[in-house]
């Protein structure tokens, strides 16, 4: 069981440093994210 856990927290280790490593190279998402921040200020503001 630890084993499985392990590799599935692995996995999405990856999958998020990948994601990261994507919008900080290249930038074809900023339209996805700007759509992302106008729901989130539309839900309300993070303070």
């Amino acid at each position: 069981m630890d084993r499985i856990l392990n590799i599935v927290a692995g996995g999405i280790l990856l999958c998020l440093v990948a994601a990261i490593a994507l919008t900080w190279m290249n930038n074809p998402y900023d339209a996805r994210r700007t759509v992302l921040n106008e729901r989130l200020a539309e839900a309300g503001p993070m303070e």
